[in-house]
């Protein structure tokens, strides 16, 4: 697509469309909007038994706009009786490498009940094909406890973590290789859950009073015509709301009108201009019209004044 780009993102975003960058981000977010819930936010909690992928989360979520989620006094002092006596006692949760799986569906569960948290993502690096497998039923079971809060997985790994993603897979959990490409996915449903909202506002008014402008009675005009079932302004209606309409650039189609000339006898006297036929010369000053023709150095039709 040629043009501006800012233009085409302004009205996606309008739109509420989704805008991916790459193919590989387009399947990423077709996975997440088929299988999980919108968020409501963009407050994210990490369960991991390992700490450098959750750091390397951490730093494309904040890049991206995104929030690592507060989690309550509640939740914390939950997990420190649940969990070993050396987890992170943070968001992200390590809850280090030798995590029992019911360790794994704990801290899942806390984080999807406290209010702080609007999406949950899991990275997992396993040591065994079972043990993969296991942590990704704990994780496909919990997920399905609160419906309005979607979870995210990332299965690092080839061969034992293979068994563990077919059990996302089938418990429709949608699952990533590495966890950036999770967080950007995550954050594409963010953006996407703020474009259907702004579908449902009006656009913001002009926020200030200009100059030459006269709001008050272009609005005035425009109240009179729809009250009146018309569709269209007269001449002098459209005179009138014609400097609002230059400034907001929208295109008026103005037609020029033609006097016919006829030829006098030379006995006759030419007939005086009354007010009801003076044509505009641009120099009126109480006319918003002639001010803005003037300016211009264009005549668009009769003076509203006269």
């Amino acid at each position: 697509m040629a043009g501006n780009d800012a233009v085409y993102a302004a009205a996606f975003r309008r739109a509420g469309i989704i805008r991916a960058h790459t193919i590989q981000q387009l399947f990423d977010c077709t996975q997440a909007l088929a299988n999980q819930p919108l968020p409501a936010g963009n407050r994210l909690a990490i369960v991991t038994n390992a700490g450098g992928p959750a750091i390397l989360a951490t730093d494309a979520l904040e890049k991206r706009g995104g929030k690592l989620a507060q989690l309550s006094p509640k939740t914390l002092s939950q997990l420190s009786k649940q969990l070993s006596a050396n987890w992170s006692k943070s968001n992200p949760l390590d809850i280090l490498a030798d995590a029992t799986v019911d360790q794994f569906r704990l801290a899942v569960r806390a984080c999807l009940a406290d209010p702080n948290v609007d999406a949950v993502l899991t990275i997992l690096t396993a040591q065994t094909g079972d043990y993969a497998e296991a942590v990704a039923r704990a994780v496909v079971e919990e997920s399905k406890t609160i419906y309005d809060k979607p979870v995210y997985a990332s299965w690092m790994g080839l061969q034992t973590v293979k068994t563990g993603r077919t059990v996302l897979e089938e418990g429709q959990v949608p699952w990533y290789p590495f966890p950036e490409r999770a967080v950007v996915a995550f954050m594409h449903m963010v953006r996407y859950r703020e474009n259907l909202n702004l579908l449902h506002e009006t656009p913001s008014d002009l926020p200030v009073e200009l100059d030459n402008i006269n709001r008050t009675g272009a609005r005035v005009i425009v109240d009179i015509v729809q009250k009146s079932g018309r569709l269209h302004f007269e001449e002098a209606e459209a005179n009138a709301c014609w400097p609002a309409t230059v400034f907001l650039s929208i295109p008026v189609i103005w037609q020029k009108q033609k006097t016919r000339r006829r030829q006098l006898p030379a006995t006759w006297a030419a007939p005086s201009r009354s007010k009801s036929s003076r044509r505009i010369s641009g120099t009126n000053p109480k006319c918003m019209a002639c001010a803005w023709a003037s300016k211009r150095n264009s005549a668009p039709g009769r003076c509203t004044v006269f």
